[in-house]
């Protein structure tokens, strides 16, 4: 007993960290270390440097965060909120609590992400017209991919997934905790 008394010391509640919650993102650093890749694949589901094109592309089709009460946050850090929201299967206060950035701010950030997005679609996604151009794009996806007669493939699958402890993610419709992972190959993807 007098062993157990000398190894189990008092610890007052101040002096008590959590070491392996990560309560804010420090986003701005990450943008510009090489040692974060990683982060953007797992979390915004994109490579960095797709992250800077799309980031770029948002401007250049005139996104608005000017309605923003608070300036603290980068253009580049409002771009990944919404993002990390799209990418993911929390909700708004995930998203806002790993950027540090409040739930409605995180919602006004995605509606204007995906305003944008939605406008930019008909220059960005293009389906042929003609025959001639179906022909087209189905001999080029058999040239790359072996496939005669295809012009793209799409596939979604329910994948189940062991429940997490206070996991407040999706359920599918037959009430397990799924992953929905969808797979889309156009004529352009290189094999």
């Amino acid at each position: 007993m007098a062993l157990y008394a000398a190894s189990s010391e008092t610890v007052s509640p101040a002096s008590k960290k959590n070491i392996l919650t990560v309560n804010t993102l420090r986003f701005e650093r990450m943008l510009y270390s090489a040692a974060c890749a990683s982060w953007f694949e797992k979390n915004l589901r994109c490579t960095k440097t797709t992250f800077v094109r799309i980031a770029s592309f948002l401007e250049q089709h005139g996104i608005r965060f000017a309605a923003a009460k608070v300036k603290k946050n980068s253009y580049e850090k409002k771009v990944t909120a919404a993002l990390y929201f799209l990418g993911s299967a929390g909700g708004y206060r995930e998203a806002g609590g790993a950027m540090g950035m409040a739930r409605s701010y995180v919602m006004e950030i995605t509606t204007e992400v995906v305003r944008v997005l939605t406008g930019a679609a008909s220059a960005v996604i293009s389906i042929p017209r003609s025959r001639q151009r179906w022909r087209a794009v189905e001999d080029e996806f058999a040239s790359r991919h072996g496939y005669p007669g295809v012009a793209g493939a799409i596939d979604g699958s329910l994948l189940a997934i062991e429940c997490p402890d206070k996991f407040d993610g999706f359920y599918c419709r037959k009430c397990y905790p799924a992953l929905n992972v969808q797979a889309v190959l156009l004529r352009t993807t290189s094999s």
